[in-house]
């Protein structure tokens, strides 16, 4: 017979473990806190500041003046005598035209010596302010700079030339063929033609704006001309305009103004010109018009110019916390000196009964109050103090404004906007009830509400 064994075995519960628990409450608050946060919309907030827009009105100018392009009576062998950009008068001596040729070898013959190391000294100064200051959005300048250069070697010879040319005549027997050319119009001589110098204002189109398809040629390059041939070119007078593309928002800026401030960044001159926009076959253009500075751009068909504007100063906010809201507009007088308005209605008696409303106020101008459409129905009656006037309430205005939250929660404030561009706007500051420097403001206004309490 088996022993009976004396062991009892006993049941032992489960032992709890508070650090388990513990950890399961902080991971089940931290899963909590992130879904909230993942899915509560988020208001950033900007903190306003005082100050301007910066305004880039950068173009690309077309020049237009008064010119005339002067042809040669003859044919033969040319050689320049004045140098580009001068003034002749009628006695100036432009350049002259050799019909046998025979001054004109003679003239070359003696050219090898002319050039000194001065000369060649700023020639090669020109060369390396050329290529340093190239740009590929205006590479038109090449050909510019190119014949330029053609002209400033025909320049170094010119003077030297000129002091012995009658010497050359009278060795070459060669009068009677030989031709000083004297200008039929007196003005500014410039050797430079592109073919723009027929156009007018009515002849303006996009195209002409295409700089890529421009190549002006310089005169001075020739050393022999057909009759009929451009000879030189003189601008008649000292007015000069200059025309720019215009979209509809710089036509509504400019139109009715008469001068701008402009700045020619390349040359650091700074100036006023006349404006006016004008409307050439479907297109809008700012005229620009000047009296000086034509000597600096004679030989310009293209210039970078800046319109530069006196920006107004104010508060400076994001255009992403601008929104707009209905208000009533009403009197001022019609506010008592608790700053407060009295509605007059009529109880189910048909006694009248008065009551003290405090309104929202977005904000006031000289002669009226903008408040809430909350605060008061349409149709509302009030009653002015101290007297039986009374207003009726309905009268709306849109107003532009922002969410300020100052107070942790959002309250709407209306704007005056002095300025502004794709980014920000400049608002009109120290306005009864508006925005102050510092304010706090929802960067967004799409993520919230009216009166919404921050998280």
């Amino acid at each position: 017979m088996a022993k009976k064994s004396n062991i009892i075995k006993m049941f032992r519960r489960p032992s709890f473990n508070i650090g388990f628990l513990i950890f399961a409450i902080i991971f089940i608050y931290l899963l909590v806190s992130v879904i909230i946060f993942a899915t509560t919309k988020k208001s950033s907030i900007y903190t306003v500041t005082d100050g301007s827009l910066a305004v880039e009105n950068v173009y690309n100018g077309l020049i237009l003046r008064d010119e005339t392009v002067c042809t040669s009576s003859y044919a033969g062998s040319v050689n320049y005598f004045l140098k580009n950009k001068h003034r002749a008068g009628k006695d100036t001596m432009i350049c002259s035209v050799d019909e046998s040729g025979r001054v004109f070898e003679l003239i070359n013959q003696y050219n090898v010596e002319l050039y000194n190391e001065n000369d060649l000294t700023e020639l090669r100064k020109k060369f390396i302010k050329m290529s340093s200051e190239y740009d590929n959005n205006r590479f038109y300048e090449t050909y510019t700079q190119i014949e330029a250069s053609k002209g400033s070697l025909y320049e170094m010879q010119a003077a030297s030339i000129a002091e012995n040319l009658d010497s050359y005549v009278e060795q070459t027997n060669n009068d009677a063929f030989f031709h000083k050319i004297y200008p039929e119009i007196t003005g500014l001589v410039v050797y430079n033609i592109d073919g723009y110098e027929s156009i007018g204002q009515n002849d303006i189109t996009a195209d002409l704006f295409d700089t890529g398809k421009y190549q002006p040629k310089n005169l001075q390059a020739n050393t022999l001309i057909n009759k009929g041939d451009s000879l030189y070119k003189v601008i008649n007078n000292e007015i000069w305009n200059i025309y720019v593309k215009f979209d509809s928002a710089e036509v509504d800026a400019y139109s009715g103004r008469d001068s701008v401030n402009i700045c020619f960044p390349e040359k650091n001159i700074e100036t006023i010109a006349k404006i006016e926009v004008v409307d050439v076959n479907g297109e809008s253009y700012g005229k620009l018009t000047l009296d000086k500075y034509l000597l600096s751009f004679a030989d310009q068909r293209f210039v970078n110019i800046e319109i530069t504007q006196d920006s107004p100063y104010g508060l400076k906010i994001p255009n992403s916390a601008i929104c707009t809201r209905n208000s009533y507009s009403i009197p001022k007088e019609y506010m008592t000196d608790s700053k407060t308005f009295i509605i007059q209605k009529y109880n189910a008696n048909g006694e009248i009964e008065l009551e003290s409303v405090n309104p929202h106020i977005y904000y006031a101008d000289e002669d009226n109050y903008y408040v809430s459409i909350n605060d008061f129905e349409s149709g509302t009656l009030l009653l002015k103090a101290n007297s039986t006037e009374t207003f009726v309430v309905g009268i709306i205005k849109e107003l532009e404004g922002v969410y300020c939250v100052n107070k942790g929660y959002t309250e709407f404030k209306a704007i005056s906007i002095l300025d502004k561009n794709n980014s920000y706007s400049i608002v009109k500051s120290k306005t009864e009830y508006g925005l102050a420097k510092y304010d706090f403001i929802i960067l967004n206004q799409n993520t919230v509400k009216d009166y919404e309490l921050l998280n």
